[in-house]
């Protein structure tokens, strides 16, 4: 009968793991010291989407003052979980077109930041239970592609220099319409 037991256990614990989609992505940052990159990251990836083909909206702080977002077009809710000074844990606490496919509280992602003799390395894990075994073969796939492509992104981001920014005041203008009006007059007919 333990015998019986011990195989179940191990059936059990085998088809568990094979529902498990874990991924974990490096990137060297070279330049880049791990604080100045935790900001960027905080802007550029979890503010505007960090170049994927995605929107993302910024949704009120939950009952504990944690940031929150909404990322379209899978309608995913995330969670800032807790943020330090050069780490990011969120959660994924809506599951929206994913609901069938994820298996609900089991995502998390941490991001660090960590600082190196060249700049800083960047550390990206995801993990999450998906609902059946061919589900979780296909989201492996898709997880390792998306945060694969984020962390080229961010990377790419930060090693761009900014060449040229400026603040231009538009005086005299009533909407967001008419100040890009001027400033596309500014531009391209007076520049």
């Amino acid at each position: 009968r333990s015998g019986e037991i011990a195989i179940f256990s191990m059936i059990v614990s085998f088809a568990s793991a094979a529902l498990r989609v874990d991924v974990s992505v490096s990137r060297s940052l070279d330049g880049v010291p791990a604080k100045r990159a935790a900001a960027v990251f905080d802007d550029f990836q979890w503010q505007r989407g960090g170049g994927l083909p995605v929107f993302v909206q910024a949704r009120p702080p939950d009952e504990r003052g944690r940031r929150r977002r909404l990322v379209a077009p899978l309608l995913l809710e995330e969670t800032l979980m807790r943020e330090a000074d050069r780490e990011f844990e969120y959660a994924v606490t809506g599951s929206g077109l994913m609901g069938s496919d994820l298996v609900a509280g089991s995502h998390r992602g941490v991001v660090k930041f960590a600082d190196d003799d060249r700049g800083c390395a960047l550390t990206w894990a995801v993990t999450f239970e998906a609902a059946d075994n061919w589900r979780a073969a296909l989201w492996q796939r898709v997880t390792e592609n998306v945060i694969d492509t984020a962390a080229g992104n961010l990377a790419a981001y930060v090693a761009t220099p900014l060449l040229h920014e400026i603040d231009l005041a538009l005086p005299n203008c009533a909407s967001p319409a008419a100040a890009r009006d001027a400033f596309l007059d500014f531009v391209w007919e007076r520049g």
